[in-house]
């Protein structure tokens, strides 16, 4: 199976299915548009492999983006000092999501988005995530959602464990996310550094 993201490969099917009927009923040359199209749609959700580090305090990156601010702040959801970093999406893909962390999830903001997408609640401007690992670290994952165009769909519930840098959703397009790490953590990347989903480390969780 191609390595496509799990929410579009009906879509993606249907596509295909469609494009073969047209071109082997009217040709190539009616059909190249569809096929133009169903390959941007693969390159923009196609879903990689990644190398997942081996540290467990290690926090990766959620997404496929560019480092846009690292700070100090007030956590807006748990209420905390926290160190806080910001990653703009890639505009043009991959448009997954993975967990910086192994954790729990111990809330949901905006929890009538069930599982699905976002796409008509203009009135909902941004998803977050509260992670707590088996340490006890809160990490929030929290994606503005103030661009028109919105897809965003979170597999994962409160009360579910999500996996060290595994893919838990799907968001798009170049949406910015901030990271809301504990004010302890050690920053391992600065503004301007590009980083991939699940495999580059973003910071270093310390205790003691």
């Amino acid at each position: 199976m191609l390595p496509i993201a799990e929410e579009v490969r009906l879509t993606v099917g249907v596509g295909l299915i469609l494009t073969l009927t047209v071109t082997f009923s009217s040709g190539i040359l009616p059909a190249l548009p569809m096929w133009l199209l169903l390959v941007l749609l693969v390159a923009a959700f196609r879903d990689s492999s990644r190398n997942i580090p081996a540290s467990p305090l290690a926090s990766v990156s959620p997404i496929d983006g560019r480092i846009v601010d690292v700070t100090l702040v007030a956590d807006p959801y748990l209420k905390r000092d926290a160190l806080r970093i910001g990653i703009k999406q890639n505009l043009y893909g991959e448009f997954n999501v993975h967990s910086p962390i192994e954790a729990r999830i111990q809330k949901r903001w905006y929890p009538h988005a069930k599982t699905g997408y976002l796409s008509l609640q203009r009135s909902v401007s941004r998803f977050a995530l509260w992670l707590q690992s088996d340490e006890k670290d809160d990490v929030v994952v929290a994606i503005n959602l103030d661009f028109p165009l919105r897809i965003v769909h979170c597999k994962v519930q409160t009360g579910d464990r999500v996996g060290h840098g595994r893919r838990c959703g799907l968001i798009g397009f170049g949406r910015r996310v901030d990271i809301y790490l504990p004010a302890t953590a050690r920053c391992e990347v600065k503004p301007g550094q590009r980083v991939n989903a699940g495999s580059d480390i973003i910071a270093i969780l310390r205790h003691g």
